[in-house]
């Protein structure tokens, strides 16, 4: 029996014996979450810079009942190279987070060689992680992860995708959801729009977006280009510097 097949296993198990503890204790009736639940990495398109470190989380909406939780990801490593990560479980101490304590942690395991025993083909992140009796369930938003890379130099599009999820109720019942992968963009400081290049119209963004703070009505976060929270002449020179550059 493989890993992932025990994982899969132990994770219903803890399911039922959290569902039989509730019951006994509590008699209360068996009820089935109807909520469409949402996995999806935030934010879902991210722009970066070679050698910039950044941040995504794997976020759980609109979810009724959750009881615990199997989540594997991947992401190309010709692009992006892990730097650390935080499971933000239980809410008791991230108020960000989803589950309750007492936990049961199955996996918490990385490996950039996506060679991890049981889980699915190129996964490099694996978390499987239930509540148990008395836990109650979770119900809302909250954030099962963060995830932070280092965008290597290789220029282009990659994607930070799901290899496999599950969520379970309360009652061991499979939670059902529709999930969303993730996208970076890895290019040149300057290239306002994305598409790889730094051209004529990422001078255009600037020029619109010039002399504006967050908060002002022409704000432009992609025409910040050094991320110091304003667009002036700094973010123009970088992209002057880097015009006529492309992939």
């Amino acid at each position: 029996m493989t890993k992932k097949t025990i994982a899969t296993y132990t994770l219903i198990l803890l399911f039922i014996l959290a569902s039989i503890c509730s019951k006994v204790s509590s008699g209360a009736p068996l009820q089935l979450s109807s909520a469409q639940a949402i996995v999806k990495f935030e934010p879902q398109f991210s722009r970066v810079y070679p050698n910039q470190t950044f941040t995504v989380s794997v976020r759980i909406e609109n979810v009724t009942s959750l009881y615990g939780l199997e989540i594997q990801i991947t992401w190309d490593t010709t692009y992006l190279k892990y730097s650390g990560h935080t499971a933000t479980i239980p809410v008791e101490a991230y108020a960000e987070g989803v589950l309750h304590e007492p936990l049961i942690w199955i996996n918490d395991d990385v490996d950039e060689n996506a060679s991890m025993p049981g889980a699915e083909p190129e996964t490099r992140y694996w978390v499987t992680v239930v509540s148990a009796y008395p836990a109650p369930s979770f119900n809302g938003n909250g954030n099962a992860f963060h995830m932070t890379f280092k965008a290597l130099n290789n220029m282009g599009r990659t994607a930070l995708n799901f290899t496999y999820i599950m969520l379970g109720n309360d009652k061991a019942k499979p939670i059902p959801f529709t999930s969303f992968n993730g996208r970076v963009t890895v290019t040149f400081p300057g290239d306002v729009n994305s598409d790889l290049k730094v051209d004529g119209k990422d001078i255009a963004f600037l020029a619109k977006a010039y002399n504006t703070r967050p908060g002002d009505s022409l704000w432009n976060p992609d025409a910040d280009v050094n991320n110091d929270g304003k667009v002036d002449g700094k973010d123009v020179a970088t992209a002057a510097k880097n015009y006529g550059k492309s992939v």
